[in-house]
């Protein structure tokens, strides 16, 4: 029987297409199997399955139990490239897991994905990101003493420093880190116990300002900075993305301080979300176990309802454990200038009384000097009633007429309150006739001649 020459054709033509399929089938199966990954978790949770002989590794963050299962965020990078942009899997359904699956055959048919995503969805199963649980009546403490410098800095807690713009926040945090790393009391009344290292996050300047600075101020104290107690890096981006690298430059230079300027810089593209990025910076902080001391603005909205309250989500100024406003009074033209730093919220004990310091800014250094911050025209305005009131007593008893004439800018009966407020160490004594004095300096009499003392107050609407 013959076949027709059509028929024939038709033959070899479908198996011309069998061959091709079978080819295709084989170049289709993956190099081998894959199998189970090397895991490793950071400090901010965040789980990492890395197979080297595949040169593969894969990052599972934001895990979290939903409704009919458990979400991770996936990130892959596949000889250093990224095969697909990251994306949310729901380790426990096989649907969602079908469907990935064919998307990253559609890219590569040589690797296992099928075994790779089985892996990616048992290891986050099995995750585990809560911390074991800590029998405080057994507990070690880690540091024998709460502060790295005191008031401004305590082992492994968190401080913000906010004001306006131009205030002079980057410098006095240099001032600290420069205390720190050479033992010394660059700022006059606060010394620390002992040297500790610096690193410095920086979305605001460079390195050649900041490091101007810091030679200054080393200067007007006539200090040398130890090689390797402060370090700095140039940042951009969102804090959490360097997370890995800044983890080694803590490790490596046995950093215990860490300074954001500034902290809503440092959100990046979560700035859009204030919420998010105050619980990001700091859980990233907690994640590097060491202290920090967060740089940010004065939120006009909240200053202009007499709040003065850091700018951004009212995260920042909860999961703080201390918080400093700085003020600052320089004239135009003047080289120096006076600044005031007022504890605004204490999650430990009592807050601090106002402090302040001179500043003088010369050709090749900046120095610190003390300074009564009661005594400043406009920041001492900001100190505590009963503050003000010691400052205008401090040189003798006087009537409470002439209290009011030297704090015009207290209500009387604000003032009243204080004088006659009991404590259990009272600061005011009345020696009547509505007269009075300093606890402990009864009896003394202003020098009529030479008291200056606070002309800075008269006239202050």
């Amino acid at each position: 029987m013959t076949t027709r020459p059509e028929a024939a054709d038709e033959l070899a033509k479908r198996a011309g297409i069998e061959r091709k399929k079978a080819r295709r089938a084989t170049q289709d199966q993956p190099d081998e199997a894959m199998p189970p990954p090397q895991t490793e978790v950071d400090g901010l949770g965040r789980l990492t399955m890395a197979w080297p002989e595949h040169n593969l590794e894969v990052r599972a963050s934001h895990i979290s139990n939903v409704r009919g299962g458990i979400e991770a965020r996936l990130a892959i990078r596949l000889n250093g490239r990224t095969p697909t942009a990251p994306f949310r899997l729901n380790v426990l359904s096989m649907s969602a897991r079908d469907d990935i699956i064919r998307k990253l055959r559609a890219g590569r048919k040589d690797v296992d994905w099928t075994g790779l995503i089985n892996h990616i969805c048992q290891e986050v199963h099995e995750f585990d990101p809560d911390p074991k649980p800590v029998d405080l009546t057994s507990h070690q403490r880690e540091a024998d003493t709460q502060w790295l410098l005191e008031p401004f800095v305590r082992v492994l807690k968190p401080t913000l420093l906010y004001s306006e713009g131009g205030m002079g926040k980057s410098t006095f945090a240099m001032a600290i880190a420069i205390s720190l790393a050479t033992g010394e009391a660059i700022l006059p009344g606060v010394k620390p116990l002992r040297s500790a290292r610096t690193a410095i996050l920086d979305w605001e300047s460079d390195e050649d300002d900041t490091q101007e600075i810091m030679e200054a101020i080393a200067d007007g104290a006539n200090v040398v900075v130890p090689a390797g107690h402060i370090i700095y890096r140039r940042m951009s981006g969102t804090l959490p993305d360097h997370y890995e690298a800044i983890q080694k430059d803590v490790t490596d230079h046995g950093i215990e301080l860490v300074v954001t300027d500034s902290i809503i810089a440092a959100g990046g593209e979560e700035g859009d979300r204030p919420a998010t990025a105050a619980r990001a910076y700091f859980d990233v902080m907690r994640a590097l176990r060491v202290a920090s001391l967060g740089i940010t603005h004065l939120d006009k909205a909240s200053e202009r309802l007499r709040s003065g309250k850091p700018y951004g989500s009212v995260y920042y100024w909860n999961l703080a454990r201390s918080v400093w406003r700085l003020r600052q009074e320089q004239e135009e033209g003047e080289s120096e200038a006076s600044i005031g730093l007022f504890h605004e919220k204490s999650n430990r004990g009592e807050k601090c009384k106002p402090l302040g310091w001179r500043v003088t800014f010369g050709e090749t250094s900046i120095s610190f000097g003390a300074e009564d911050v009661t005594a400043m025209p406009e920041v001492g305005k900001r100190a505590s009633t009963p503050d003000q009131i010691v400052a205008v007593l401090r040189h003798g008893a006087l009537h409470i007429q002439d209290i009011y004439a030297e704090l015009p800018h207290i209500k009387e009966t604000t003032i009243r309150q204080s004088l006659f407020r009991k404590t259990k160490t009272p600061r005011f004594v009345s020696l009547g006739n509505e007269r009075w004095g300093l606890a402990g300096r009864v009896g003394e009499e202003p020098d009529k001649e030479t008291d200056t003392r606070h002309a800075f107050f008269r006239g202050v609407g």
